[in-house]
């Protein structure tokens, strides 16, 4: 699939339709109101949209079958063929839809079920065929969703989720996860190991985090906040614990959420400046008034304070100029005693005391260290990063230099397939297969022989890995066993020492052939030890008992089927900071 313009639409429950049409172009978007004549007149809406720039993804929701009521579904089209309707493996009800983001290899949906809980969807890279991403999405009464996907690293997504047990429970915990994987597998944050003043904390995974404060619960504070500019650094409020809870204080991430430390107590306005080489934090509104504000020019690992005022201020805000490029900090903010708005600017530029030389920068590959991979969607990016304990100035001119080459393809570069899911809240399951979702069946109608065997896993959309462990995910061609039978599918193993279900996974039609003979080689046995009972009862006076242990065959066998998609329409004059290690 080619990138290019894509409409986005949002249907209510009246009786006609009403289509929210939202054009995105390069940078720029521009959204209209279209009402079609007809309900579900999807080919009318389209010739009236702008349509002028080549290939098309397009999503629309509308009533279904003409009705007025709140039924809806959601629609898919790929360069302008046919609508097809999108494969959502929940047979809920489904009362709205929320589409995060769409790109050329992939859709991010947020389906509101019945009850009121919302779950997070990935498509493949036609769009059409979904799989479950995440539980218990946060979002509030006014749609404000706990989901940010993370600039400057492609395929970085942190979500909040609900940890409830009791599914008619909504009003529960919330913990903080992150996925490296564009959503294809998510785990808990991993908590600093000491606090700012050095203190040990006491939290060990996974019944203890690092939670983090987003859109919902933030009380208009900072989010998770991070740039294009600046690849790796995640700025965030967050509590440690087994829960999010009040209070928070201000944590940073350098190698893109694997890891963290508090670097700020309390609630902060934080933003960057030159290519992430200039950390400015002021005190916000949810502290006491200040004239000091505090930066850093070693990524947060020491602060100094700089008194912006004579008087104190009430920081609301702390801005750049777009790109981060420059040095220039502006605070916006008030005082109590007689509030009128006050807007300080303040240029950073005298803090450095020198431009950066190519010696002042390393090289940072971001990658899950709790992985034995190095590498994130299949791919290896190594990115220049200045040192941070080298307090010197990128410059408005600075060209980060990039890396980048392909990898073998491994369990990690892989995720459940439609009509599959992991068990609830647990990432570390194999994907089963969940059999509330038909699946569409080849071989029903006798006209073919062959078929392409699922093993319950797809390679995450966007991911470009190759060879490797391939073999043991992608489909393969096998026959169909009758008119009416489903084709086996053949689940293979999603870590090494793991299994599907308890029991011995299969890595394909090889496999199946080895259980086979594994089978016929254990019946020998048998055989063998039953031959030798009998010889021994009628030669020797005293009972030899032999036990031969048997093995349960892996289950390789799934039922029911499913229609085919419908068709439809640091810090100057200092010493250096030696704290930061630079591999």
């Amino acid at each position: 699939m080619q990138p290019g313009m894509m409409t986005i639409g949002g249907s209510i429950s009246q009786p006609r339709t009403l289509i929210q049409i939202l054009t995105l172009r390069m940078k720029q978007s521009t959204s209209t109101y279209l009402t079609t004549r007809t309900p579900g007149d999807l080919a009318s809406l389209i010739k009236t949209s702008e349509t002028t720039m080549g290939s098309c993804w397009s999503v629309a929701t509308y009533l279904l079958s003409g009705q007025t009521t709140g039924v809806i579904g959601l629609h898919v089209s790929d360069r302008r063929k046919p609508f097809k309707r999108a494969m959502i493996p929940v047979p809920d009800e489904h009362r709205n839809y929320l589409v995060i983001r769409i790109n050329d290899v992939q859709a991010l949906v947020i389906v509101e079920h019945a009850g009121g809980f919302y779950n997070l969807y990935l498509s493949d890279e036609s769009g059409v065929y979904y799989s479950l991403s995440l539980r218990d999405l946060v979002i509030d009464s006014d749609y404000n969703i706990d989901l940010e996907l993370i600039e400057g690293l492609n395929g970085t997504l942190v979500a909040n989720q609900y940890t409830r047990e009791d599914t008619s429970d909504l009003a529960s915990s919330i913990r903080t996860v992150i996925s490296l994987d564009n959503g294809g597998f998510w785990e808990g944050l991993l908590p600093p190991d000491e606090d700012i003043n050095g203190d040990t904390i006491n939290c060990e995974p996974p019944n203890c985090s690092l939670h983090l404060h987003m859109d919902s619960t933030n009380y208009a504070r900072l989010g998770v906040y991070s740039t294009e500019s600046a690849p790796g650094i995640i700025v965030a409020h967050g509590t440690i614990g087994i829960e999010l809870s009040t209070n928070p204080d201000l944590f940073i991430s350098r190698d893109g959420g694997v890891t963290w430390e508090q670097t700020l107590a309390g609630s902060w306005g934080v933003n960057l400046a030159d290519h992430g080489g200039l950390m400015v934090a002021a005190k916000d509104y949810h502290q006491e008034q200040s004239t000091v504000l505090k930066y850093s020019c070693n990524e947060g690992y020491s602060w100094r304070d700089f008194t912006f005022s004579s008087t104190d201020i009430t920081v609301y805000g702390v801005v750049t100029e777009p790109g981060q490029h420059t040095t220039i900090m502006s605070l916006y903010g008030g005082s109590w005693d007689n509030f009128k708005w006050t807007v300080i600017t303040v240029d950073f530029a005298n803090i450095f005391p020198r431009q950066c030389d190519d010696q002042d920068y390393y090289d940072w590959r971001p990658w899950d260290e709790r992985t034995e991979s190095q590498c994130l969607l299949g791919s290896s990016i190594t990115i220049e990063r200045r040192k941070p304990q080298i307090c010197c100035l990128n410059g408005r001119d600075y060209d980060r230099e990039f890396d980048y080459h392909i990898c073998d393809c491994t369990s990690e570069d892989y995720e459940c397939d439609y009509g599959f899911a992991r068990p609830m809240y647990d990432y570390y399951a194999p994907c089963m297969r969940d059999h509330a979702i038909e699946l569409p069946n080849p071989c029903a109608d006798g006209k073919n022989k062959t078929y392409m065997a699922n093993t319950g896993y797809r390679k995450i959309a966007g991911d470009v890995c190759t060879g490797g462990e391939e073999i043991l995910f992608q489909r393969f061609e096998a026959p169909c066993c009758g008119d009416d039978t489903l084709p086996p599918f053949f689940p293979p193993p999603n870590q090494p020492g793991q299994t599907v279900s308890g029991k011995v996974a299969s890595k394909g039609p090889l496999a199946a052939v080895g259980a086979l003979l594994g089978v016929a080689c254990l019946m020998a046995l048998v055989f063998l030890a039953m031959f030798i009972i009998v010889t021994l009862k009628y030669r020797a006076t005293t009972r030899n008992y032999i036990r031969v242990a048997t093995a349960e065959e892996p289950a390789l066998f799934g039922s029911s089927q499913q229609d085919t998609p419908e068709n439809l329409a640091s810090m100057a004059g200092e010493e250096e900071d030696d704290k930061p290690l630079i591999p």
